[in-house]
């Protein structure tokens, strides 16, 4: 009970923060330009975490390069996964496979646009009882709808990673204009303050989604040792894929396990994966005694 409430509070005071992140974001755009503009530019930046809702699968499917298959592909997988969901209680999402060494899974989208993408380096990695663990996780993210959670929540550092990328113009030496410089001065300013403010609840909230993902295919598959062996064998790789694929940087925050190699990955998003086996150890030994 104590680790209930302890976790409430946390995602309470990480909502705070979210908030506050919101309200960072709006605020230049009052203080910067006339009223009118400001509140247009609102409305249209309000608009934004709904179309990432709205089409952020294809987003994060292209970005990796992901490609839908159908049951004749893969029918095993497919029996699985149609199985699993019924368990689950949810309708069967989409397929899509990413040709990446890197054994890892993530869910993007919601409702009839829900897909579950699954790396050739998984399939090749874990056993059927394991696949079936990774399944059920991805398909209690899909319960919770922690895609869309995650978008709303993760906006404001989104907007903060892209204004730091963007300042980097201004400090362009071939660049003399001072008037720029400035420009590109207070949004850098501003992306950090929005990183400081936004960045840490991001992090209790994704990592109390993760645990919540891992209890939820424990109760789907009633086998916490296989979603804890899976862990193991997807934390033991380390190394870049000998091959040329595609990182999966860009979705890393959807992802079971933070990706073994890649660029645009922000750092603390999935628990320590010891913690999450420890707690599946738990999850065990309590329906053992029960």
């Amino acid at each position: 009970m104590s680790r209930d409430w302890s976790l409430g509070a946390r995602l309470l005071v990480a909502l705070g923060f979210v908030t506050a992140g919101y309200l960072l974001l709006v605020a230049p755009l009052f203080v910067f330009l006339p009223l009118r503009i400001a509140a247009i530019a609102t409305l249209v930046l309000a608009f934004v975490p709904l179309l990432l809702i709205l089409f952020g699968h294809r987003l994060a499917l292209d970005a990796v390069d992901a490609t839908y298959v159908d049951p004749d592909d893969y029918p095993t997988l497919f029996s699985s996964l149609h199985r699993l969901s019924q368990q689950a209680g949810v309708s069967t999402p989409r397929l899509a496979v990413v040709a990446s060494d890197d054994p890892n899974a993530f869910t993007a989208g919601s409702g009839d646009s829900a897909v579950v993408c699954v790396t050739t380096g998984l399939l090749r990695t874990l056993d059927d009882e394991e696949l079936d663990a990774v399944f059920a996780h991805e398909l209690a993210h899909l319960q919770n709808a922690d895609a869309t959670v995650m978008t709303l929540v993760a906006f404001p550092v989104t907007v903060a990673a892209t204004l730091f990328l963007s300042a980097e113009w201004a400090f362009d030496p071939r660049r003399s204009e001072l008037r720029g410089f400035v420009v590109g001065l207070v949004g850098l300013l501003v992306s950090l303050l929005l990183l400081l403010v936004s960045y840490p609840p991001v992090l209790v909230i994704a990592n109390a989604r993760e645990y919540a993902a891992d209890r939820g295919a424990v109760t789907i598959t009633g086998k916490p040792a296989a979603l804890a062996s899976a862990l193991r064998t997807l934390d033991e790789v380390d190394e870049k894929p000998e091959r040329d694929m595609r990182s999966l940087g860009p979705v890393s925050a959807f992802c079971i396990v933070s990706p073994s190699w890649g660029l645009l990955q922000f750092p603390g998003l999935h628990p320590p994966t010891e913690q999450r086996i420890e707690r599946l150890r738990t999850l065990e030994r309590e329906a053992e005694t029960d």
